[in-house]
């Protein structure tokens, strides 16, 4: 049985799935560690978006994975202290 790294490393060998991906891509390392420092602090989705002044939706859809806006997943790094990310397909 193939681990995770191994499948998605074998998978996005191949240059169509990897183009899919990229453009369907809506999670990510730093989407996940997002809602899981945010978890840590007992920080709930409707507080990240009061404070961060957005719609508690866009981060419900971003949380389960029904989209990605990769500016909010930036703001919202920074928000938490966490490293943000320096590429995405998306930006």
């Amino acid at each position: 049985m193939q681990t995770f790294k191994q499948l998605f490393r074998e998978k996005t060998s191949h240059a169509a799935f990897k183009e899919l991906y990229e453009r369907e891509c809506n999670v990510c390392a730093y989407t996940m560690r997002i809602f899981e420092k945010a978890e840590v602090l007992g920080v709930d989705t409707t507080r990240l978006a009061a404070d961060l002044n957005v719609p508690a939706a866009d981060l419900t859809r971003l949380k389960e994975a029904d989209s990605c806006d990769p500016r909010l997943v930036i703001r919202l790094c920074r928000h938490l202290g966490l490293h943000e990310p320096k590429s995405c397909p998306k930006l």
